[in-house]
């Protein structure tokens, strides 16, 4: 099986949807058009390319299996054959550090966060495991990209701005009131979520969740299908290259399927929403300067630079 490390990228002509493999980006739509030519002819890959690998990521997500299907296709094909080009001469990929990545999210996407997950949590805090999770939200507005900057709110500052790093469910199709049995086939896949907190200030209402820059997302969406075990998935963060948080999905208090049925009872899950599992706890303080790297085994490393709000 071809693995995809689906990626949102800035073109030349608009964002369009790639591939991260090793230190290349790889244009899936274009890869598709270099693997169809061989077959159909210049003029026939592109309309096929088109209907069969859109370049949008929403487009994409939402035609779930036959557009990954088409994806790994000519991304195979591409990298079998060595080739460069496309059939017009364009470029079907590009080294990383010439490439800008975008959070792999879609316009007006829900970020749906839960809380009080694990059981590092509970212990930390001293308390009984909860029976459910708890449920909050941010704004997609709020969230940056790889390699984008995360401003620390100069009215806040200097006092303490912590993480979380967080494996991320990305919805496939959309739905409501969708029972446990049932979720798995909604989630396209999975990502990274960084949740930053500005600590000790509840009293501040959603604002100490959900400040600019407060949802570092991405730096791309790993398909379901590559992932082997979601509840046995080492989780890092670094500070400047240390490591300051270890965890491991094997300690989620709830399942999957759980916390999203229990959104989906008040909420209607739509292609590109993002539900965050919640971080396994123990925190230091980020500041100003920083490098913040948030991991998850087999999906990726989230890096962000940290800046002073202007």
């Amino acid at each position: 099986m071809q693995e995809i490390y689906l990626c949102n990228y800035a073109g030349t002509a608009g964002e369009r949807v790639g591939s991260m493999n090793v230190d290349r980006l790889y244009d899936l739509n274009l890869c598709a058009v270099t693997q169809l030519s061989e077959d159909y002819g210049i003029k026939d890959a592109y309309r096929l390319a088109n209907q069969l690998v859109p370049t949008d990521l929403q487009d994409f997500l939402r035609a779930g299996d036959a557009a990954l299907s088409a994806a790994r296709r000519g991304l195979h094909w591409v990298i079998e054959n060595g080739a460069n080009e496309g059939p017009t001469g364009e470029a079907i990929h590009f080294d990383r550090n010439h490439v800008t990545l975008k959070a792999p999210i879609v316009p007006d996407t829900k970020v749906i966060c839960m809380g009080d997950t694990y059981v590092s949590h509970a212990e930390l805090a001293g308390a009984e495991q909860p029976d459910s999770p708890g449920i909050f939200f941010k704004m997609s507005g709020v969230v940056v990209g790889p390699d984008e900057f995360v401003i620390y709110p100069k009215n806040y500052h200097p006092k303490p701005l912590v993480y979380d790093t967080e494996m991320t469910v990305v919805i496939g199709r959309d739905g409501m009131s969708i029972a446990e049995d049932d979720i798995d086939d909604h989630i396209w896949g999975y990502t990274v979520l960084n949740d930053l907190t500005l600590r000790g200030v509840k009293d501040m209402g959603p604002r100490y969740k959900c400040f600019e820059s407060s949802a570092p997302v991405g730096p791309w969406i790993v398909p379901k299908d590559q992932i082997e075990d979601r509840y046995n998935l080492d989780l890092t963060f670094r500070i400047n290259g240390k490591v300051v948080q270890k965890g491991n999905t094997s300690n989620l208090i709830f399942t999957i399927p759980r916390m999203l049925s229990e959104v989906s009872e008040y909420h209607a899950l739509r292609t590109g929403d993002i539900i965050c599992t919640g971080g396994p706890g123990a925190t230091e303080e980020i500041q100003v300067g920083d490098i913040i790297e948030a991991e998850v085994e087999s999906i990726g490393t989230l890096r962000n630079p940290v800046k002073l709000e202007d």
